[in-house]
Formats: C-alpha cells, structure tokens, sequence
C-alpha cells in the first residue's frame, strides 16, 4: 500500500534498521542542505493569500499521529510543546482548547511562568525540538492528504516564502519554505524516503513529548 494510503502510517512503530542507514546519506541539517537555485519568481503564501494558502501552518487540513487526529500543524506544534514545558497547563487548559485554533491562540497569548523549571524546558524546546516538531507535523499534514502534496509537488522547483516569515515564533532554524522545499525536492518522489525521515525525526524527540494522553 502506498504510504498516502494509509491511514495512520504516522503512527509509531519499530522500523528497520535498513530504513535508517538509507536515511544517513540525505539526512536534514540546515549546513548540508543549500536552496535549490532558480530564476522562477518564488511563490509567496500565508494564511489568506489569494493561492497556496495550504502552505501556511495555520491552514486546516486535517492528520492523524500515533493515532490522535489533529487539525492543522500549529495545533501539533503547540501540544507538543507545552505537553513538555508546563505539563500542568498542557492537560489544564490547551489539550481543553481541542481544534479551536482562535481559542489555542488568545491562551497561548496570555500565557506566562515564572517558573524556573519550566523557563529550562522552553529554552531546550527551542534549541532542540522546535524545529524536529513542525518537520514531523509538515510530514504527517502533506503525506496524509493526497491534494497537499500534489500542491506542493505542482511547485516543482520554485522557492517557497512564507509573509511575513513565523520562523521567530516557532523557533526553528530554517523559515517554512525552506522546510517545504526540502520535503518536496528530497522525500516526497519516494515512498521509502519518507518513512525514513519519519524515522530520523521521531528519534531526535523524547517519547515523552508525543505521548498525548
């Protein structure tokens, strides 16, 4: 079965060790990777631009991980953050904010600790699982629904550009069109690629972070 086929192919579960040495050759890190060159105007998108607006993190499309669905990749990214910096306000007050993104804001806005503890933990969640996070959350979204990744495979070679740019917010080292393009021009062709980046990223993220119960 093809890997858009199936239905929680996100789930984990123990995968090959060939799968991983396939993955070393073409591991992601933001120095080995360079932008593909092209004199194609790039195309710019955010939530309300006029096309490619189901590029933007906000965009509702719907995905399933370890068999918990959710409604876009903001609502990911934030479960699993505050799951690991303020486990309290996680099972509290956002997982009660379920899919709606307007409610998950405004909380997510008025947030604030001054709790030692948790200030630690945000500071090792933005330098070392912010941007694992939005890749497997980008990887679940475009590999589980057929029209967004053939959306995003129509784009062939043009560079992506997110306006204005989230990366600040997200804490991640590379902006979100560059993301796109490395998942579009490395992954996406080949079936076996994919679940091999699955893979790689799972690894670099404690189980703890994933487990939403």
């Amino acid at each position: 079965m093809s890997l858009l086929e199936e239905p929680c192919v996100f789930a984990i579960s123990p995968v090959p060790a060939a799968a991983e040495h396939q993955f070393e050759a073409v591991a992601i890190t933001t120095k080995s990777i360079e932008s593909a060159t092209t004199t194609t105007t790039p195309i710019e998108f955010y939530l309300y631009s006029p096309t490619h607006k189901e590029f933007s993190n906000l965009y509702q499309a719907f995905f399933t991980f370890d068999h918990h669905m959710f409604s876009c990749v903001y609502q990911f990214f934030e479960w699993c953050k505050f799951h690991y910096v303020d486990p309290v306000f996680y099972r509290n007050v956002i997982r009660n904010a379920g899919s709606n993104i307007a409610l998950l804001t405004c909380i997510i806005k008025k947030y604030y600790t001054d709790d030692p503890e948790c200030l630690e933990r945000m500071r090792i969640w933005n330098r070392d699982y912010s941007q694992p996070i939005i890749q497997l959350a980008l990887l679940c979204k475009f590999g589980q629904n057929r029209y967004l990744h053939a959306n995003l495979m129509s784009t062939k070679s043009v560079r992506l550009v997110e306006r204005p740019s989230l990366t600040c917010f997200y804490g991640c080292d590379l902006p979100l069109g560059r993301l796109l393009e490395i998942l579009r021009d490395q992954y996406f062709e080949n079936d076996s690629m994919m679940r091999a980046l699955l893979v790689n990223l799972v690894s670099k993220i404690p189980m703890d972070i994933l487990n939403f119960i």
